[in-house]
């Protein structure tokens, strides 16, 4: 006797072939700013982040993130997941710099 082999509702569509249009432009590819400011262009009192993005000294307890222009102290809840881009001494020198410090929005009750 002949098996015959299970059907299937499911066929998978051939894999699509893109050809870049003559007639629009390819699109660039996205520009990353860099992971930490250049150093002449720190405010007072911060400093640019290690490349993992730890304090470079001790003394630095204040993380900032340059594209929110928020900080976060040690106890914000926020402030061990948030990769910082500079870090500053105290919360002075980042609100000094222009950074605002990050706190929880608050609810409207409808």
């Amino acid at each position: 006797m002949h098996e015959e082999e299970p059907h299937s509702l499911f066929t998978p569509a051939p894999p699509r072939r893109v050809t870049p249009r003559p007639d629009r432009p390819s699109p660039s590819p996205r520009r990353r700013k860099p992971a930490s400011p250049r150093g002449g262009d720190l405010p007072p009192g911060a400093a640019a982040a290690l490349a993992d993005g730890d304090a470079p000294d001790p003394d630095y307890t204040i993380k900032a993130s340059t594209g929110s222009l928020l900080f976060h102290p040690p106890a914000s809840p926020y402030f061990r997941r948030t990769k910082a881009e500079i870090w500053f001494r105290t919360a002075e020198d980042a609100r000094a710099a222009g950074f605002t410090e990050w706190t929880p929005k608050k609810r409207t009750d409808s």
